[in-house]
């Protein structure tokens, strides 16, 4: 029977893929983009400095294997904290924080974060107004621009990094297609060459199809 390739050829690809340069090449990357969104984040004006863990975690999440999707996810997580904000907002002029309020807004930004538009940002939507309400509270006006201005810089310094240092090529996919063609074929050529050698007609149904 010719040899069957696809599930071990598949699963054996994707384990190698991951161990691949490029894999070590964007966890270099973000961690080189964590490192530099901190040390950075201290020199930011005003309140900013206190929330300087922030800025390594928007480094984080704008980290995409390609600059398009990091982009996007940029946009898109600045999206999601802005609408998380003004959630948060619009509950703390209204009345202070309780577990009335909290479970509403995180309702609220649970529903308008599944919104397509917002994509990966939509997560950051109940995230962002959860923290304004608990961690801001009184001082929900400081701790937000502290918190976008951090996002930002982290932002900026994954994007920066993803496009100077090696900005990757989006050719994985095809190079694990052809490699799996590659045995594909060999292995029906293989096939091929034992029919050819076997007596006629060929004895081999799959041959025959």
């Amino acid at each position: 029977m010719p040899r069957t390739i696809f599930p071990w050829n598949a699963s054996r690809l994707a384990v190698v893929r991951r161990l691949q340069p490029p894999r070590f090449l964007q966890v270099t990357k973000i961690a080189v983009a964590v490192a530099i969104a901190w040390t950075l984040s201290p020199f930011l004006p005003g309140d900013a400095q206190e929330l300087r863990y922030y800025a390594p975690l928007g480094a984080l999440l704008s980290m995409h294997p390609t600059l398009m999707r990091s982009l996007r996810s940029a946009l898109q997580t600045l999206a999601g904290l802005a609408v998380g904000i003004a959630l948060a907002g619009a509950v703390l002029l209204l009345s202070e924080p309780s577990v009335w309020t909290i479970s509403l807004v995180i309702g609220l930004g649970s529903l308008i974060g599944g919104m397509r538009w917002l994509g990966v940002g939509g997560e950051q939507v109940p995230l962002t107004a959860l923290f304004v309400l608990i961690i801001g509270g009184p001082e929900a006006d400081d701790y937000s621009a502290g918190y976008l201005t951090q996002v930002c810089l982290g932002i900026v310094v994954g994007l920066l990094v993803n496009l100077l240092i090696l900005p990757p090529l989006a050719i994985g996919t095809a190079v694990e297609r052809l490699t799996i063609f590659r045995g594909t074929l060999a292995t029906h050529l293989s096939d091929i060459a034992v029919a050819l050698v076997e007596s006629w007609p060929p004895e081999r149904e799959l041959w025959a199809t």
